[in-house]
Order: C-alpha cells, then structure tokens, then sequence
C-alpha cells in the first residue's frame, strides 16, 4: 500500500497576496516559500501528496464551490500535489445546501478515508502537516500515523527517513 503526505491548505502551504484566507481566486494564491523544497524530498521519497482542506466560506457565502474548487486545483498545479479533497459544508453557514454536518468536514476523517480509498494509501504510514488543533484531531480520526504542525515541518525540516523505524 501507498504512503502519503496529507497536507492542510490555508495557512499551512498557502496563503494570499492580501495576507486574508481563504484565497478567493487562483491568482491571489501565495504559496509559502519554505514548502517547495520540502515536498519535493516528500515526493522522491515515494509518497503522495494530498491536499485536505476546508473551504466552509462556501457555507457562508464568502465565495462559491467554483472558486473552492478553481483554488484547490490551482494549489494543486502549484505544488505538483497528487490531488487534493476540500469540504465546503459548515454546520453553522448561512448557505442553506452547505449548512450541515458533514463526514469530509475535518476534524471528521472522511477525506483521509477518500483518499486511501482512491488511492490504496496506508494511513498508518501515513503523515499530515497542518496548522491547527482541527487539523491534528483529523489526523488522529483518520489513524494517520504522524501529524506535525507547520512550523515544526517545514521549520527544521521533517525529512521522509525521519519517519522510518
């Protein structure tokens, strides 16, 4: 089976030119400088990089499913990702057909369990890099054997080998 490394979006790889998140169109993306040259030892390493984000302005009404959509698959081509999943439900939107409770929604697992299913991944050895206590709690739902935080990723770096027993 497959190893991954799921990543968080919004304050983890990217941010925007204004500084404000979540990006509403792919042109404002900024991805961060310190994680080009991470993943791509993540990726001669063989694992997969799958992005995992929740876009709950959808649910809000802050931008539509098609700019969530148009950002998550810029982020993508940015950082040569694999894939990426996004959740744009939030219990408490506005956006009545997005206001619910929903499994992909993290801390809820379901876009881990998207993913191995598409993609034969080991979650056990498997990595998450996020940048919130949300982000940790999916990893941990998820049976995702290591989350880091951003800072302490990307910072030293975490390299592939760091992982192996």
């Amino acid at each position: 089976m497959a190893r991954a490394l799921f990543l968080d979006f919004d304050g983890t790889v990217r941010t925007t030119i204004s500084g404000k998140l979540p990006p509403k169109r792919p042109e404002r993306i900024v991805i961060l400088s310190d994680v080009p040259p991470v993943l791509a030892l993540w990726r001669e390493a063989g694992y997969l990089l799958i992005g995992v984000t929740n876009q709950g302005g959808v649910a809000f009404g802050f931008h539509g499913e098609a700019e969530a959509r148009a950002t998550t698959q810029a982020t993508v081509r940015l950082l040569n990702l694999h894939a990426a999943y996004y959740c744009p439900y939030h219990p408490e939107g506005t956006v009545r057909a997005y206001a619910i409770h929903h499994p992909n929604r993290k801390p809820a697992p379901g876009m881990a369990f998207t993913a191995a299913l598409d993609w034969g991944l080991d979650l056990l050895r498997s990595a998450m890099v996020g940048d919130s206590a949300e982000d940790e709690a999916f990893a941990q739902a998820a049976g995702i054997g290591r989350y880091y935080y951003r800072d302490q990723f990307f910072g030293q770096p975490v390299r592939p080998e760091d992982l192996e027993p």
